[in-house]
């Protein structure tokens, strides 16, 4: 028998009391976010007619995304996050197209050609509603962006296509995944990496190659990226079942009832302990690395951070996430009863063998 779904309309957690969320990071505000916000709206106005239903398009350019970004790296130049601002627009666009494609195939073909247009920069390789936005973000990223800065980026949306395309495929097969597999997935399928290589650009410091080459380095961006995912995935489960999506498969909430044989509200606690144990590998790391890191990792270390901390605000006060994202509180203090051993998920469990 299936497990039932959380009334995400009433109660999403049907009077279940949560675990709070760990996060000693404070959320952090760019003096002009609403403004980098507001531009990067016209600029999808004039760049793109993506999507063409009015309801869609309002609820696609009230996310707010580029707020998110723009807060998470609060002393940036607001010229340059103006400049990759739309990315965090295209973000949202970009899952609700495929999502409206017919089939993986479909989704595979587009994800290889969005990643070759990367490449492609001056031209369009292939005719689809989402190509003009794209072209403008890439161009945007090549005006402000090193070489070594934007093959960074590419590297991380590369990762994105190609998960998102495998991701399309599990969903047509129907068939949940084990959380190893789903982790594996969720490392290249979160266009949350896409925001790695941001700090960087906006901030002008380019990260020495052997410092981001470093495995403790890798192990911190992809912790922090899963601790993002994870939330938007928490958020997205509720907003699913109410948009009438009933293709949960890789959902970590679905991932986790079916693997610990437990109904949502109790695989959402489980979730929440593995966010917890998550986020002390990420202080760790931080605390690990910041010593010795030069000015571009600096900012990395730091921006990654406060996008942890500020994605928990960002969802709270979303209209398309915040009835579920309000079911959750959070503590500054590790709790009482933390995990600090690896999960048994092989993908990630060797993060924790990086910290003394």
């Amino acid at each position: 028998m299936p497990e039932p779904a959380l009334d995400t309309v009433s109660d999403p957690m049907n009077g279940m009391k949560l675990p709070p969320l760990y996060c000693p990071f404070t959320p952090t505000t760019h003096p002009e976010a609403e403004q980098i916000n507001a531009q990067a709206v016209a600029w999808w106005e004039r760049h793109s007619e993506f999507p063409a239903d009015p309801a869609a398009r309002a609820r696609l350019l009230g996310a707010r995304g580029p707020v998110w970004v723009a807060n998470s790296s609060p002393d940036a130049s607001a010229e340059r996050l103006a400049v990759v601002a739309p990315f965090f627009i295209f973000a949202f666009a970009i899952d609700d197209w495929l999502e409206g494609l017919d089939d993986a195939d479909e989704v595979a073909d587009a994800c290889g050609m969005l990643w070759r247009q990367m490449t492609v920069p001056d031209r369009a390789i292939f005719d689809a509603p989402i190509v003009s936005s794209w072209l403008g973000i890439i161009d945007g990223f090549r005006r402000i962006a090193t070489p070594t800065q934007y093959r960074r980026w590419v590297h991380y949306m590369s990762a994105f296509f190609h998960g998102t395309a495998w991701e399309a495929r599990i969903h047509r097969q129907s068939c949940t995944p084990d959380p190893n597999t789903y982790t594996t997935l969720a490392l290249g399928s979160a266009g949350v990496f896409g925001f790695v290589p941001l700090p960087e650009i906006i901030h002008q410091q380019e990260a020495l190659e052997h410092e981001m080459a470093d495995s403790a380095v890798i192990a911190f961006i992809e912790s922090a990226g899963l601790l993002i995912k994870w939330i938007n995935d928490l958020s997205s489960y509720a907003k699913d079942l109410l948009d009438g999506s009933k293709d949960q498969v890789t959902n970590p909430i679905t991932v986790l009832a079916k693997h610990l044989h437990c109904p949502p509200q109790q695989a959402v606690v489980e979730l929440i302990h593995l966010w917890n144990r998550t986020m002390q590998l990420v202080v760790a790391l931080r605390e690990q690395l910041l010593p010795q890191a030069g000015p571009g990792l600096a900012h990395v270390l730091d921006d990654t951070v406060n996008g942890i901390a500020n994605i928990l605000t960002w969802h709270d006060n979303n209209p398309r996430y915040a009835m579920i994202a309000r079911a959750f509180s959070v503590t500054d203090q590790p709790p009482a009863d933390l995990d600090l051993t690896p999960p048994p998920i092989p993908s990630i469990a060797w993060w924790w063998t990086l910290t003394p």
